[in-house]
């Protein structure tokens, strides 16, 4: 046994600590609570055990420093890949805005039952990629106008990236 071993063992054992067979530190159990206000459990507490023998955490790991973030729904996008989806409504960029697809023909322009709440299906002028949910103001932040409809339109300068946006004009 090394010196230095052999003087903390001494030293400990002089303060009145108290080792289990295996050499843990543990409280002074024989007489119920120790001197120092410790509990009456045998064990060792969990702040002196190891790290290794401690319980896992239940936290979660926290996201890639790198993770792309998503527009929501009236957001601003350059490409489709940057507006979020949902199931049976994927995202897509128009002119700009982020919006949606539409889960079916709109039964009537501004009809509901086709898109998530908050957006309302209408078609895109001038452009054949069927139905698409458009956000309402008064349910998403707007990154372009809001027209009479409350529908939330691309700005008059606004576009995107015709390579990987749906509905682009460059």
């Amino acid at each position: 046994m090394s010196r230095t071993l052999v003087f903390v063992l001494i030293s400990a054992a002089a303060f009145g600590c108290k080792f289990d067979p295996a050499g843990a530190p543990m409280d002074d159990s024989a007489g119920g609570a120790d001197a120092a206000g410790g509990d009456d459990d045998p064990t060792p507490d969990a702040s002196i055990l190891p790290i290794d023998a401690r319980p896992p955490i239940d936290a979660a790991p926290p996201p890639p420093i790198d993770a792309p973030s998503l527009s929501a729904p009236g957001g601003d996008c350059t490409c489709d890949a940057d507006c979020a989806g949902e199931p049976g409504h994927p995202g897509m960029c128009v002119y700009g805005v982020c919006m949606q697809r539409a889960s079916g023909m709109c039964e009537f322009g501004g009809s509901t039952g086709e898109c998530p709440d908050g957006s309302r299906c209408w078609f895109v002028d001038g452009a054949s990629v069927g139905p698409v949910c458009w956000p309402d103001c008064s349910a998403h932040t707007c990154t372009g106008d809001c027209d009479g409809d409350d529908s939330c339109v691309p700005a008059p300068l606004d576009d995107c990236d015709a390579s990987c946006g749906a509905v682009c004009g460059s």
